[in-house]
């Protein structure tokens, strides 16, 4: 019997089909793999994800959430607050707690045209101006704030300039809580 020469190229497109199937079969059974895992994984966690929800919409259940008009400021925040103008809003609202608790949230969040360094002084030069009282503040690179108390010590004002690392977009968001 003679034996028949293959050629080389024949050879080495009939290995690299072969290889090709194989790992399309690899990676066929490690998705199948993996789907099965995160499937049973899914299982395993939504009754605790479940038991949670319900906890937060208990809580929730008492508090009011009031969406003020982008157009105006929400009645709580201090009507000389500094605001730029043009600036894209993104949270306008008001939280009402359960009456026993008597306090109130007014919150502004804005994106803002002008950095993060600048947003921070305009905000802390209101604060002296006003005579509210600082008691905390963070200054950090992509994140400042100041919580300050007004004079009668029944406000408090939260104000949080970040800036997106990725984006560069600045955020400010001043927040007003009430003790009624």
């Amino acid at each position: 019997m003679e034996d028949v020469q293959i050629e080389p190229s024949l050879k080495h497109k009939t290995a690299w089909k072969i290889i090709g199937v194989l790992a399309l079969v690899l990676i066929i059974l490690l998705v199948w793999q993996s789907t099965e895992n995160n499937q049973s994984n899914n299982e395993a966690i939504e009754p605790e994800n479940n038991q949670n929800q319900s906890i937060d919409e208990s809580i929730n259940e008492d508090l009011k959430v009031a969406k003020v008009p982008t157009g105006e400021l929400p009645a709580g925040i201090p009507a000389n607050i500094p605001l730029e103008e043009n600036a894209l809003i993104v949270q306008n609202d008001v939280i009402t707690a359960p009456a026993e608790s008597g306090q109130t949230q007014y919150t502004r969040k804005f994106v803002s045209n002008k950095s993060l360094d600048e947003n921070y002084e305009i905000y802390k030069e209101f604060i002296a101006a006003n005579n509210w009282e600082v008691v905390s503040v963070t200054d950090e690179a992509t994140l400042k704030s100041l919580i300050a108390v007004n004079p009668d010590k029944t406000e408090q004002l939260f104000i949080t300039v970040s800036e997106n690392t990725i984006s560069g977009e600045v955020t400010v968001d001043l927040t007003v809580i009430v003790q009624e």
